[in-house]
């Protein structure tokens, strides 16, 4: 009588750690914000910046913004929420995704810190763009290194 050996060659399932879940509900949180203040400024531009306490002249300077910095962040906004979307499914271009949307900030950071009067203009807010792409980059290393331990697919 033969015996006949089954070898499973399937990559065994490795499910999220709870930490990973927490971070990445934080993240899309974080990304749909993001999102909806991205889609409100293009808008109701002027009416969303009144509504959200804005002063006069932070209203100024974000109307008279040209396109390209604005596109940079919601190109930036956008990809945040695909990657925050992306490590809830558990998968591995979630880290991808975060790293191009860092990526996608830079030109709305140089000009509001290098080619205009940006830090005047955001107030007590001017430090927000580096902090937003600090999270953001901390989700591109933290999808990074989940994808490494075989936890995203």
């Amino acid at each position: 009588m033969e015996t006949q050996i089954q070898t499973n060659d399937a990559k065994p399932k490795v499910g999220l750690p709870w930490q990973a879940w927490v971070i990445g509900c934080f993240l899309l949180l974080f990304g749909l914000f993001a999102v909806f203040d991205s889609v409100m400024s293009f808008w109701n531009k002027e009416l969303y910046y009144k509504q959200s306490g804005m002063t006069l002249e932070q209203i100024a300077y974000y109307s008279a913004m040209p396109m390209w910095p604005s596109l940079s962040a919601a190109f930036c906004s956008w990809l945040c929420l695909a990657g925050s979307v992306a490590l809830l499914f558990k998968f591995a271009i979630s880290s991808t995704l975060y790293g191009l949307s860092a990526i996608g900030n830079f030109p709305f950071i140089l000009y509001s810190y290098i080619l205009s009067a940006g830090i005047e203009a955001m107030g007590m807010l001017w430090l927000m763009p580096l902090i937003m792409t600090s999270i953001i980059m901390f989700g591109a290393y933290y999808c990074r290194k989940l994808a490494l331990k075989g936890n995203l697919r």
